[in-house]
């Protein structure tokens, strides 16, 4: 078998504003894991079930209880500011902010010694498990009001604020239905009820409960200045109050509706498209809503937005991006100027770029890691793509929202701090490297001395792909050029110089029309990964040389060849580029080939290895297994040193019979 055919499929992987970069990044004093966060338009950063750097809470508000739990605040400089303990809360569900920066969070406990202030709405709880929500003080978190919210028969899944300091939830049912307040909505299932407090919280201006015939939930809330709500989530109902009426008016699994300042009417409502996903909303000055999430290509996932005109009844713009997945999209922010920054989260090494700022992080975290890396798109008054681009900084939190847009700039609610992107100032080409993966498992992370591997990217090489020649194209590592498979403009597949061997890292160069572009990669021992013909069954050949498949299985018992790459270094030590010649080098790493049987998988036993190194006569760097059928499910281990977990390829397939 040749590794022209097992690289076949991996060439079709290629998928004027000043582009932007993260220009401050403020981390605290700790990286932080919350799912709930969010960002004001200062960068003051404010987490929800984290103690943001704090050893001890700085303030609790009442008695300590066995269920509690912590809001934080770190400062644009990077100064954790409060932790503040709230007692009887279990957990919180939803984060925000008001219009003077205090924070708002809500969510569920059970009640035991829950801190509600004097002359609060709902001083008592209603049941187990009640809903509560609290405005803390911008300025050391003490309460500026805490109450219960009348029910638990609703979760709350939103809050957020006005200029003037009303408070705003939006919450789903979870079991029967209750009853609207006097004057607000009141329609079909009741299966979702959107709230307004004043900003002492000692007051209910209203409780409207709506849906259609079928079943809703929440997803995103925004508030505009006057007070208007506007509302994104599922539905089940062909019948959603106001959506046949708006700008698409086709059912769908998707609503938005905006919601007037009383509470009392559904201003407009709409579907969306049957393909999308959406998972956030934004707005302008104007009053027009921007949605953005997912839509599925095939097994890969493409960004789409659109923007609604200020009455709902017709559509600004809408794109859809190439594929970039799978991704997920945590947030949305209109610019004052009309172009839109989105937000979001990948662990897919083809990410698409476009004057990209950032190579991604995961180049440098251990080999098949389950990292992901955050990454923004800026999009332009029009739609039209203007960037997109790695953070290279860790992740956004899964919550929804997180991102707070100013004029010329961004704030975003992240796991390394609050990070302002921004104009990149420093005069530099917006750098052409994306990400870089094993060729044959297409999992980041640090590579091995001889692995075949897959570069990603923008502007890499010629628009057209070329296997016969480097077209002009040259990497290197520390120097070092590599070995080209495959060059082409979004993608270059190549062969890591066996002198990495030993190394922990090393600076990789790409240069190509006069342009070069440089990312620091991390390097270990192995690597190891089996090439696929679908991402989960393995390229493996049966003993009579026939590629196994369905319709071509092998017989337990007898002998399959796998082919892999990234197994390591190799004695004696092979020349670049060199096609692997008899007597053939060994292995220096062990390694076990490790199959998955019995009931449910759970057993776990070695295969018959009877051989195991570089395939004959292929380019260095692509190795072969040959051994004894036994399951239909394999993987390759191979030992660190003791005390540290194995790198390990992942798990394939193969067709069996007995």
């Amino acid at each position: 078998m040749r590794l022209a055919v097992l690289l076949n499929a991996l060439a079709c992987h290629c998928l004027a504003q000043q582009p932007w970069t993260v220009t401050g990044s403020f981390p605290g004093s700790s990286n932080f894991s919350t799912q709930y966060a969010t960002v004001t338009a200062t960068g003051d950063l404010y987490l929800a079930n984290d103690p943001g750097g704090f050893a001890q809470p700085t303030r609790v508000l009442g008695p300590p209880t066995t269920f509690s739990t912590v809001v934080s605040k770190v400062s644009a400089a990077g100064k954790p500011v409060f932790a503040t303990q709230i007692p009887g809360a279990f957990q919180i569900y939803a984060i925000g902010t008001d219009g003077s920066g205090n924070v708002l969070v809500a969510g569920q406990g059970p009640g035991i010694g829950f801190p509600t202030t004097p002359g609060a709405w709902a001083p008592a709880p209603s049941g187990p498990n009640s809903s509560f929500a609290c405005k803390l003080s911008a300025a050391d978190g003490s309460a500026i009001f805490c109450t219960y919210l009348n029910s638990n028969t609703m979760s709350v899944v939103a809050i957020t604020g006005d200029p003037a300091g009303n408070v705003y939830l939006l919450a789903e049912r979870n079991t029967s239905p209750s009853a609207a307040s006097p004057g607000a909505l009141s329609l079909g299932n009741h299966a979702l009820r959107l709230m307004k407090l004043d900003p002492t919280g000692t007051n209910l201006l209203y409780s409207a409960e709506f849906g259609g015939s079928g079943r809703e939930g929440g997803t995103a809330l925004s508030v505009d200045n006057a007070g208007n709500s506007y509302i994104l989530g599922p539905t089940s109902s062909p019948d959603f109050p106001g959506a046949a009426n708006g700008a698409l008016p086709v059912q769908s699994p998707w609503f938005i509706a905006k919601i007037d300042p009383a509470g009392s009417r559904i201003l407009y409502a709409s579907y969306l498209r049957a393909p999308y996903t959406p998972s956030a909303i934004g707005l302008d000055s104007n009053g027009s809503l921007y949605v953005t999430g997912t839509s599925a290509v095939g097994s890969l996932s493409a960004i789409f937005a659109l923007k609604f005109a200020p009455d709902g009844k017709s559509i600004g713009w809408e794109s859809v991006l190439p594929p970039s997945g799978p991704v997920s999209v945590t947030g949305i922010a209109p610019d004052p100027d009309g172009s839109v920054t989105i937000a979001g989260n990948t662990a897919y090494v083809g990410f698409s770029q476009h004057l990209a700022t950032s190579a991604c992080r995961l180049m440098n975290l251990p080999a098949g890691s389950s990292g992901q890396d955050s990454f923004f798109i800026r999009l332009g008054s029009n739609g039209i793509l203007q960037q997109s681009t790695f953070v290279g900084k860790g992740t956004l939190p899964g919550q929804t929202g997180g991102i707070t847009a100013f004029p010329g700039g961004a704030f975003l609610a992240h796991t390394a701090g609050a990070l302002r992107i921004g104009p990149d100032t420093t005069g530099k080409d917006a750098t052409s490297i994306g990400c870089l993966s094993n060729a044959a498992s297409f999992l980041p992370g640090a590579i091995a001395a001889g692995e075949i591997v897959s570069l990603f990217g923008e502007g890499l090489g010629p628009v057209a792909g070329v296997t016969d020649s480097a077209a002009g194209v040259e990497v290197t590592f520390d120097g070092i050029p590599a070995p080209l498979l495959y060059v082409q403009d979004r993608q270059i597949n190549l062969v890591a110089p066996w002198k990495l061997t030993d190394q922990v890292s090393s600076a990789m160069c790409v240069k190509f029309a006069a342009r070069s572009s440089c990312a620091m990669v991390g390097v270990q021992s192995a690597s190891p990964g089996i090439f696929t013909v679908n991402g989960t069954d393995a390229a493996a050949v049966n003993q009579d040389g026939t590629l196994n498949s369905a319709a071509n299985p092998a017989k337990v018992g007898s002998i399959m060849s796998l082919y892999l790459t990234g197994l390591g270094a190799l004695s004696p030590t092979p020349r670049d580029g060199e096609f692997t010649q008899f007597p053939l080098p060994t292995l220096v790493n062990p390694l076990f080939v490790l199959e998955r049987g019995g009931s449910f998988g759970l057993v776990i036993r070695p295969l018959e290895i009877l051989y195991a190194g570089p395939a004959p006569l292929e380019i260095s760097g692509l190795f072969q297994i040959n051994f004894r059928v036994s399951s239909s499910q394999v993987w390759i281990e191979i030992p660190q040193a003791p005390g540290l977990s194995p790198f390990r390829s992942q798990l394939v397939g193969l067709f069996t019979r007995p």
